[in-house]
């Protein structure tokens, strides 16, 4: 044992029990107060050897032996430390008796994981009038626990470093608020309390219950900060069952945090630089509760044109370990007091297609039979000349039947490897390199693999191929033009680029990215994915583009489900197409439900494509089938609605317009189709016409 251990009137044996020499420590105390009065510094080793003594009671029984000699001696030996030093006030603790120093038989009970601290509220005896230093004092004291060699037993922290003690501010009683930098389960709490009360000019000290988290699964209250849990494999937070199945497959490595209204300024880069410090501090207040050695680095990425800020870890959470990542944030008032609104994942998503045949060899889409949208008629009128389309997918391969409508897009995957042209990330260049990728390379899809969908290029083609080439096919709007925006790379795209591209293309301003110079009239979302709720991050992207005037058309989703669960599909501000067949019945694998606006033919649609498999080789034609095509429909009529109005319709007057044209499905539809099945020919004739339905 070390002889420093000895001094100060403690004694710590091997049988982990302590004895405490009243006597020796009042001494002791009066020699800190004059200390403290005279040069503020501390004397540390008295002070550290009360709260090892503390500590190692708090995590071993002691002797019978000891318990016995302890029980011998007189009540004034055994008076209470509280009475030399600050009280300890117990206020949310589950049962302060077990903590009473007075208790030499300190076996703690309580349940490890429902409640977590991270701040104190200290008051100062009468007199002290300089105090402005006691967090370095009580960091000290922390550093200086390892002269005691008990950082093997990891009894202030599990399997992380010491953590960090700072002064808050000062509130309006003239006491103190101190946070640690990382939360600690009640006896962990405790034991600072106790380091905060060994202090000489400390009067009482308590937990700051407001910031406390309540870490069981089923929360008792409600977070000071918003989680929109989409993309998690239950909802509600995890619906108090924990993850689903398979979501242990799922890894999680960037998130998105959002401010309330007027808190960031976005001319001030104090402000701005402020809340990224802010978060990127978090890797080290949490990798405990991940067991993760060293701690995890987080970096902000960029602000975001929602106004939010991208932040990125520096490896993959399971879901499990996201999860309680963002709770832990929400359930600290310290980010509600900055001014963070919301927080979310950063998700990947997909194109809304399926799996790809032969050639066909007529396209129904454009006709007037049962499965049409009478779009061939409408031409009669217009052929959407005048107005942009932008297609914010996979981006945009050559293509003789295509490119003479085709204007200047934007390439929005921030990742080079995601993007695959390893040229810094995003560019004026929107050409699509494929979206294959192979076993292991997807961190979302583990174990799967699949050929490039040229997704892109096949719903830019069903809005705008040119007609009247003898080539091919034709668009449903052969006179539109095209903005291609890139969005989905190799393993899909992500919230965050999909959010920019978005407002991007609809004249907004982007961060970095020179502005559109061809603002779009309608902006078509042929992907998503799975998705309890709308992104944040997606809502704000839409109501912006929304407000610029832009129509956005979403595809409801290939699972055959309810459109309520997959994104965009179930935001606010956009319509949303389901697919139909060729004879106007609702085709098996598209979504339904009351949130679908109206519906469209979605399959086997003749489209354009490329003859490659992975890589791009030549221009060629396929069929495809999924709600994205839907959607390309959807769009096209938009855009020779747009073409015909004397003025341009607002996205409201649009839907109005679209539905109230609509035709009933040919077979029944009650899980809900929206409207019924688009008619161009009505649709135009009622814009030309100023009707909104």
């Amino acid at each position: 044992m070390p002889a420093h251990a000895q001094r100060n009137g403690l004694h710590v044996n091997r049988s982990k029990s302590c004895r405490f020499d009243r006597s020796s420590s009042t001494r002791r105390q009066d020699m800190l107060k004059e200390r403290w009065l005279k040069s503020g510094r501390r004397m540390l080793p008295v002070v550290g050897a009360l709260l090892v003594c503390a500590s190692l009671s708090a995590t071993f029984p002691v002797s019978a032996q000891d318990s016995e000699e302890h029980a011998g001696k007189s009540a004034a030996d055994n008076e209470s430390l509280e009475e030399i030093y600050g009280k300890i006030i117990y206020d949310g603790i589950s049962n302060p008796e077990q903590y009473s120093l007075d208790n030499n038989n300190m076996t703690y009970s309580y349940d490890r994981d429902t409640r977590l601290h991270n701040r104190w509220i200290v008051q100062y005896k009468e007199g002290t009038d300089e105090h402005a230093d006691v967090a370095g004092a009580v960091e000290e004291l922390i550093d200086g626990l390892n002269l005691f060699e008990i950082g093997s037993l990891n009894i202030l922290v599990r399997n992380f470093t010491y953590p960090e003690v700072s002064r808050v501010r000062r509130l309006e009683d003239g006491s103190d608020l101190f946070m640690s930098s990382r939360y600690m389960d009640e006896a962990e709490a405790v034991m600072m309390m106790r380091a905060f009360a060994f202090e000489w000019p400390v009067s009482s000290v308590k937990m700051d219950l407001s910031s406390g988290r309540d870490f069981a699964l089923g929360l008792s209250r409600p977070a000071p900060v918003r989680i929109n849990f989409s993309g998690f494999s239950n909802h509600g937070p995890y619906a108090g069952e924990g993850p689903a199945a398979g979501s242990d497959e799922r890894r999680y490595d960037r998130f998105i945090v959002g401010y309330k209204a007027g808190v960031v300024d976005d001319g001030d880069p104090a402000t701005i630089e402020s809340f990224r410090d802010f978060f990127e501090q978090l890797g080290r207040i949490y990798i405990d509760d991940f067991g993760r050695d060293p701690p995890m680095d987080i970096a902000h990425r960029r602000r975001l044109a929602t106004g939010a800020d991208l932040f990125v870890i520096d490896r993959l959470l399971t879901e499990e370990e996201m999860f309680k990542f963002l709770t832990r944030i929400a359930y600290n008032s310290d980010y509600d007091d900055v001014g963070v609104a919301y927080l979310e994942l950063d998700l990947t998503r997909q194109p809304a297609a399926v799996a790809s045949d032969e050639l066909r060899a007529n396209q129904y889409a454009l006709g007037t039979a049962a499965g049409g949208i009478g779009a061939e008629r409408a031409w009669d009128r217009t052929t959407g000349e005048g107005v942009v389309v932008a297609v914010v997918d996979t981006g945009i391969t050559p293509h003789h039947d295509l490119d003479a409508h085709v204007l200047p897009g934007y390439d929005f995957i921030s990742s080079p490897l995601e993007a695959r042209d390893y040229d810094g990330g995003r560019d004026p260049d929107p050409e699509d390199l494929g979206d294959y990728f192979y076993p292991g390379e997807c961190a979302d899809m583990p174990g799967q693999s699949r050929h490039s969908s040229w997704h892109g290029t096949a719903t830019a083609g069903a809005i705008a191929a040119v007609a009247g080439n003898g080539l091919g096919v034709a668009g449903a709007a052969p006179g539109a033009r095209i903005v291609p925006v890139r969005v989905l790379g190799r393993c899909g795209g992500l919230d965050s680029d999909i959010a920019e591209a978005v407002i991007w293309a609809a004249g907004g301003d982007v961060p970095g990215v020179p502005a559109n110079p061809h603002p779009a009239e309608v902006i078509n979302l042929g992907l998503g994915s799975r998705s309890q709720e709308c992104p944040i991050t997606y809502q704000v992207a839409i109501d912006t583009a929304v407000a610029l005037g832009a129509t956005v058309v979403v595809a409801a989703g290939n699972d055959g489900g309810d459109a309520s669960g997959f994104a965009p599909a179930n935001c606010r501000n956009v319509v949303v197409a389901a697919a139909s067949d060729s004879a106007g019945a609702r085709a098996g694998f598209s979504n339904r439900g009351a949130g679908v606006d109206v519906s469209a033919p979605g399959d086997a649609i003749a489209v354009l494509s490329d003859a490659g498999v992975d890589p791009r080789a030549q221009a060629g034609y396929g069929s495809k089938s999924g709600t994205s095509l839907a959607a390309a429909h959807v769009s096209a009529t938009v855009a020779l609605m747009q073409s015909a109005a004397a003025m341009p319709l607002t996205p409201a007057r649009v839907e109005s317009v679209l539905k109230a044209t609509s035709r009933p499905l040919a077979g029944d539809c009650e899980d809900g189709c929206g409207a019924g099945i688009i008619d161009a020919e009505a649709a135009v004739d009622a814009a030309a016409a100023g009707e909104g339905g």
